[in-house]
């Protein structure tokens, strides 16, 4: 949530400030940065109704001492962010009336917010892109589209403006205003922000691809919306590779590598069937050894099948010397790891 971002850098501004100022506004402060890390750390647990008035109190102490202009840009923010944060489990067309009041609230903090940002540190800033989307998601709830559209459209031009129109912020934004205008029904205008997300994405997460995954499956759901089934389904095996890759790289559950411990590990080899497949990533095998150092048992837990195949076929293949337990060769159980390049 964007209260933690602000939180954090506003701490870490008064640290350089503060034995430089009269007593009473260090205990102040001081007050400020404890109340706002209660706020951060009740709403990391959901506990909106006990952090509200802490945020309230904040922007209380804040507002008694506006010469910082951080300090209450935080306030702010962690307030509106609660009042939003309040009407999750509402939505629809029908709000209710204490829903919109509080979405009303949030967009007039924000708006404070911005302005206080713009005044102290200039137009164009990061910060100022991360409100006005959270602006543009609260227009939306309201069914204020045509505002919505132009606080997305503003913080997409100042991302592209201060990171660069490949960056992975662009990449951000332009998915935001993907899913606005499938959301408000404008569809060809939504295939166009998805596919130029796409490519934008493709560059920006090229080692790790898994933050494509919830534009990809928006974006199939689009294209299935409007009949474009072969497109969709494209996607949809893209999709299933990134995550097949995803799966590929955790090697967290390995008990007991043998890699090193082989006297011949045998080499798989790239699988032809599928030559000119993409797939990249590391296929665990489980293997049973036995008092010989012979690999009796082979099974790989990950990858494509003809991968799993190829891996279990190397892992048989291989040779360990002889476990010993008290002077006695035992059979032995472990895993081999073959990492894969695509072709």
């Amino acid at each position: 949530m964007i209260f933690i971002f602000f939180t954090l850098s506003f701490i870490l501004a008064q640290r350089e400030k503060v034995n430089a100022q009269p007593p009473e506004t260090i205990l102040q402060e001081t007050d400020v940065v404890k109340l706002n890390a209660q706020v951060t750390e009740l709403s990391k647990a959901k506990k909106y109704d006990e952090a509200l008035p802490i945020a309230n109190r904040s922007l209380e102490l804040t507002r008694a001492n506006p010469e910082s202009s951080r300090a209450l840009i935080v306030a702010l923010t962690n307030l509106a962010m609660l009042q939003k944060a309040k009407t999750e489990n509402e939505d629809g067309t029908e709000l209710s009336e204490n829903t919109r009041k509080r979405l009303l609230e949030s967009i007039s903090l924000f708006n404070e917010a911005i302005k206080i940002q713009i005044k102290a540190f200039g137009e164009e800033t990061g910060d100022e892109a991360i409100m006005r989307t959270e602006l543009g998601r609260l227009h939306i709830k309201l069914q204020n589209y045509n505002e919505a559209e132009n606080e997305l459209k503003r913080a997409l031009t100042i991302r592209d403006n201060r990171f660069g129109s490949y960056s992975k912020q662009s990449f951000d934004s332009l998915k935001n205003l993907a899913d606005f205008y499938f959301k408000e029904g404008s569809l060809k205008d939504a295939l166009k922000y998805y596919k130029n997300a796409l490519a934008i994405g493709e560059g920006a997460y090229l080692n790790n691809q898994s933050p494509l995954i919830p534009l990809l499956e928006n974006y199939i759901a689009l294209l299935m919306k409007m009949n474009k089934t072969e497109d969709a389904n494209k996607l949809t095996e893209r999709v299933k590779l990134i995550q097949i890759k995803e799966r590929s790289t955790d090697t967290s559950s390995v008990e007991n590598l043998l890699n090193g411990k082989a006297i011949r590990l045998e080499i798989p080899t790239y699988p032809r069937t599928v030559f000119n497949e993409w797939f990249a990533g590391t296929i665990v095998v489980d293997v049973v050894i036995d008092e010989k150092g012979k690999v009796i048992k082979a099974a790989a837990r990950n990858g494509p099948p003809s991968f799993r195949t190829a891996a279990e076929d190397a892992a048989k293949k291989s040779k360990f010397s002889s476990t010993l337990l008290n002077g006695k060769p035992v059979t032995v159980t472990g895993q081999i790891l073959y990492n894969f390049l695509p072709r």
